[in-house]
């Protein structure tokens, strides 16, 4: 997806259109160190940066009509825990931040609240290939092996989810 505030139309589009029992969104977190479960997205974008188009926005509600948060239906405790016994430096998060993850984030946590789907975010820290292309300094993870522990815990859902 772009790093856009104009991804969630995309993704809401395309879940219109396929109806997914499960979304999970991954982003980059430049500069962490472990993979972070975001457990709530905030009705709020702020953003230090603009996004890929400019749109840059200061302590704005996403949605004026909707509740402060939403929290996601996964266990995310278990799901670290699932992660750290597989080697994977993880950690619960208890919000997305407030700039396009958190934006898409909280459309989608608020989209499925009467709908019998969940949604999960995640950040990952940097791969190696992106530190070393953009000429980072920071820590780095290699995505694969995160990508297929995630995808791992992911197939034991059920045990890891709270009741609808």
């Amino acid at each position: 997806m772009p790093v856009t505030y104009k991804c969630w139309e995309i993704l809401k589009n395309r879940i219109i259109e396929f109806k997914p029992e499960f979304v999970l969104g991954i982003g980059v977190g430049i500069g962490i160190n472990r993979v972070k479960i975001e457990m709530i997205g905030l009705n709020y974008k702020h953003s230090k940066i603009p996004d890929k188009e400019g749109t840059i926005f200061s302590m704005e509600k996403i949605n004026e009509s909707q509740d402060l948060s939403y929290e996601t239906q996964i266990d995310v405790l278990a799901f670290v825990d699932s992660l750290r016994k597989k080697g994977i430096p993880a950690e619960i998060s208890l919000n997305a931040g407030t700039y396009v993850c958190n934006y898409v984030y909280y459309n989608c946590l608020q989209y499925f609240l009467d709908k019998d789907a969940k949604t999960l975010f995640i950040h990952i820290p940097a791969s190696p290939k992106e530190a070393i292309e953009s000429n980072l300094n920071v820590a780095t993870f290699p995505t694969s092996l995160i990508a297929n522990e995630i995808f791992n815990t992911l197939n034991k859902t059920q045990a890891l989810s709270k009741p609808l």
